[in-house]
């Protein structure tokens, strides 16, 4: 709305895709280096067949996809926020069905419906805000109890399939954006840890990776653990630096 589909993609770029090729490059470096055989289609095919490079990175491939939804859906709804909310809607229906039926793991679309509803949620804050402010213990309880049920539903009531794990996904993060408009964290660590929140994402795939070779995460957890924490911070926060300079 503020610059424009070119800009939008531009900022996309740079802030998520750009970095996650550069470390998936990393990561095709480390497996081979630690003796896999990695041939450049298997590479190229782990971008779309549900076998990524860096170990739980589904969430980047999956946002990129919902990067393309959300483009094409605004192109088409214009500045109308009701279309381009069913739009998308649509469209991420549509895209979890694609993805059961090309036999994707269901982390890969557990929780897509937390998508448009944060089109929605975006469109009508104000509103929430004002709603909540009258009476937000009210609110966190009937939420929070709406998801407590519904996981509870997801888990153990096995005929509902996936859509009761995509209802409960929402529920859970509509109690959690509740809970951030009553509880403000302004600790300068958290803080810090969110502006390298991607590279902490990415990275701790990598380490993850790379211990494994010499430890086993099951039987050495202590050591393994205690190596775990420092290294991927470690390595986060000089990703986070090199990106910055680099993109920026």
């Amino acid at each position: 709305e503020k610059s424009g589909p070119s800009h939008y993609w531009k900022k996309r770029w740079r802030s998520t895709l750009l970095p996650y090729l550069l470390l998936s490059a990393a990561a095709a470096a480390l497996r081979l280096a630690l003796g896999e055989a990695l041939s450049l289609r298997e590479i190229l095919l782990s971008f779309v067949n549900g076998k990524p490079l860096i170990r739980y990175s589904w969430f980047i491939l999956t946002i990129a996809l919902y990067y393309l939804v959300f483009y094409l859906a605004g192109l088409s709804a214009k500045r109308d926020r009701a279309l381009l909310t069913a739009l998308v809607g649509v469209c991420v229906f549509f895209a979890v069905f694609a993805l059961r039926r090309l036999g994707f793991e269901g982390y890969w679309y557990n929780a897509a419906w937390c998508f448009p509803l944060g089109i929605l949620w975006y469109a009508l804050y104000p509103r929430i805000v004002r709603a909540f402010e009258r009476h937000p213990w009210i609110y966190l309880l009937l939420s929070g109890a709406c998801a407590a049920w519904l996981t509870l539903v997801s888990e153990y009531f096995f005929w509902f399939d996936y859509l009761s794990t995509l209802f409960a996904s929402a529920a859970v993060s509509v109690f959690l954006l509740l809970l951030m408009l009553k509880l403000r964290l302004r600790h300068p660590l958290l803080r810090r840890l969110g502006e390298m929140s991607l590279e902490v994402y990415l990275v701790h795939g990598l380490v993850v990776t790379a211990l494994s070779s010499y430890l086993s995460p099951a039987e050495q957890s202590p050591l393994f653990l205690l190596l775990f924490f420092p290294a991927a911070l470690a390595l986060s926060w000089l990703c986070h630096l090199g990106f910055r300079r680099l993109l920026h």
